[in-house]
């Protein structure tokens, strides 16, 4: 398993693993502000992605997660794994 960083091509997958934790978290797939932060962390390389198999992006994930980096703190915002 690779932990690798996530282009946009995965936004689809990304969305779907989204979509398994909303009964926990709330609504994630439909919102703007979910889809926004998702994009800008993939274009500044701070969304990270198992991808199923370690195959190319555009697969189904088997994770996910979000950093905020600011040196010397780094955060995680958004962490998921699949069933």
């Amino acid at each position: 398993m690779k932990v690798q960083i996530a282009t946009r091509a995965d936004i689809p997958s990304w969305l779907e693993l989204a979509s398994q934790v909303e009964f926990l978290f709330g609504p994630m797939v439909d919102q703007p502000d979910f889809q926004s932060a998702l994009r800008k962390n993939i274009d500044r390389e701070s969304a990270y992605c198992v991808r199923e198999q370690d195959q190319s992006a555009g697969v189904p994930l088997m994770g996910g997660l979000f950093l905020s980096c600011k040196p010397p703190e780094y955060h995680i915002r958004w962490l998921s794994v699949a069933e």
